[in-house]
């Protein structure tokens, strides 16, 4: 039986944020949802569990401009989403800064759907 150690509930955005390969620059794939301690993403491909990964996204402002927030996270699951297309890993993220955290609950708090269980 898989226990859920889950501390924070996962909250769905009301928008498809992109999520980069710092190091290669390359697409990794899209944030499914996102908590204040780790993000689920849907890649093309399985991603590498074994190794930190070094991310980057951009979270879209009103006025059109992007904020660039950088983060390491270690995969913590991965599997190929059911009738999907898609792979879904579970990452947590490691020694994010207390500004990036705040950037992530406004994102969380501005694009989060609403009423979403």
């Amino acid at each position: 039986m898989l226990i859920n150690k889950r501390r924070l509930e996962r909250e769905q955005l009301n928008r498809y944020i992109q999520v980069f390969d710092r190091e290669s620059g390359s697409f990794a794939g899209f944030l499914v949802d996102v908590t204040t301690e780790g993000v689920m993403l849907g890649s093309l491909g399985p991603m590498n569990m074994s190794a930190t990964s070094h991310f980057s996204i951009k979270i879209p402002r009103e006025n059109g401009d992007a904020d660039d927030v950088v983060f390491d996270a270690q995969g913590v699951w991965g599997n190929k989403g059911e009738n999907s297309i898609f792979y879904e890993t579970g990452f947590r993220f490691l020694g994010v800064p207390m500004e990036v955290k705040s950037r992530l609950e406004r994102m969380i708090k501005n694009f989060r759907i609403i009423g979403h269980c």
